[in-house]
């Protein structure tokens, strides 16, 4: 005999094994994009140029919850040339996009000190874009010891 209870239960599994099997599914579909793509997506599409303003982490996180960054680009913040926008991307990250800030020539200096996470030993990088349209970015390797997102060891590259 079917009770409601046993109804509830009956649906309560379907709905459970069936939402884990269609986001499973979803996730076996989803191509891991190239750290390339990545550069040129927050490029407007195109690749931007390597430049070496100041980007400061360290080569060796011992704990990715706290990695501190420091992020300075030189320019003259004036009305007709300025930075618009620094975003710091880890491609391994949950989520890519870290950071992301924006000035105008009203801000005195284009600069970020703050901490982040990294879910594991990755390369970094910053891309800063001027009020004129130029794309730049720099790069830095880190090496995560203990995983900022979940906690996991790494056991090397």
């Amino acid at each position: 005999m079917l009770t409601r209870r046993s109804l509830l239960v009956m649906v309560q599994g379907l709905f459970t094994f069936g939402w884990g099997f269609a986001s499973q599914v979803s996730w076996a579909a989803e191509e891991p994009i190239s750290d390339h793509d990545l550069l040129k997506s927050h490029a407007g599409g195109r690749m931007p140029q390597r430049d070496f303003f100041t980007f400061d982490i360290p080569d060796y996180a011992e704990d990715g919850h706290f990695v501190p960054v420091t992020i300075h680009v030189d320019s003259p913040m004036r009305a007709d040339n300025y930075v618009r926008r620094v975003t710091l991307i880890a491609p391994h990250n949950p989520n890519t996009e870290v950071l992301t800030a924006r000035y105008s020539a009203m801000s005195g200096q284009a600069m970020v000190k703050t901490r982040i996470r990294l879910a594991k030993s990755q390369t970094v990088y910053v891309v800063a874009e001027s009020s004129a349209g130029d794309v730049s970015y720099v790069e830095r390797a880190v090496t995560v010891l203990v995983s900022g997102c979940g906690g996991a060891v790494e056991t090397g590259q």
